[in-house]
């Protein structure tokens, strides 16, 4: 399955929806297929020989989704829902501003109801490497090294993605082809291997994106 430029484009969108509501199943179930077809879309240009070897537990899947949602929006959709009670007079002001300090000082991955892209990347990263929601089908005893490598290059392809949104990607020296290399085996090895955390994974993304920092245009409004 190949994605085109728009489908592909959505499936990112929907996946890092902010306003994803994971009390509600349908949109849940919509975050896990886009992060399905992102998946099979990766396969399908890179590793197509793995077609029909590959499946999904759609347990993991949807506690990916839930976990990194919770980390990555869940001060965000706290902070909207005591804007709601201010707007309708059943909270005051001040007590809403106490209680998004008090946020601070709680024991939260995320405690910013506008987290950096990194940091976002970095909390999709950690739940994708610790629960592993993919697996193969039909491999032959010793071959689990392909599961191994796929796993980690969809996680980061699909974070890149995202980041490629805001900015660019830059690892190692440009024109050093080996470093790349061994920095991008290094960051596979890791997302297999290693215990990480999640500001193991923000230091790391930090330092191979790039943000934007053209000047948005708007367009002229013809009248």
């Amino acid at each position: 399955m190949v994605l085109n430029q728009t489908q592909f484009a959505d499936s990112v969108n929907l996946l890092f929806d902010s306003n994803l509501n994971l009390n509600n199943s349908e949109e849940l179930s919509e975050a896990t297929v886009a992060y399905q077809n992102l998946a099979m879309h990766f396969i399908g240009l890179k590793a197509n020989r793995l077609l029909g070897h590959v499946g999904f537990d759609p347990v993991r899947m949807a506690l990916m989704i839930k976990r990194f949602h919770r980390d990555a929006f869940g001060v965000s959709h706290f902070s909207a829902f005591l804007r709601a009670k201010v707007a309708a007079r059943e909270l005051d002001a001040d007590v809403k501003t106490e209680i998004e300090e008090q946020l601070k000082t709680l024991s939260i991955r995320i405690n910013s109801p506008l987290p950096r892209k990194i940091r976002i990347a970095a909390a999709f990263a950690l739940w994708a490497t610790t629960l592993r929601p993919l697996y193969l089908l039909n491999i032959e005893p010793g071959q689990e090294r392909r599961l191994w490598r796929l796993d980690a290059t969809i996680t980061f392809w699909i974070t890149t993605s995202y980041l490629e949104k805001y900015g660019t990607i830059q690892i190692g020296s440009p024109d050093n082809l080996d470093d790349f290399d061994t920095r991008i085996a290094r960051i596979w090895y890791d997302f297999t291997f290693r215990d990480l955390n999640l500001s193991s994974l923000e230091l790391m993304y930090s330092s191979i994106f790039r943000p934007d920092t053209r000047p948005v245009t708007v367009p002229l409004r013809v009248v």
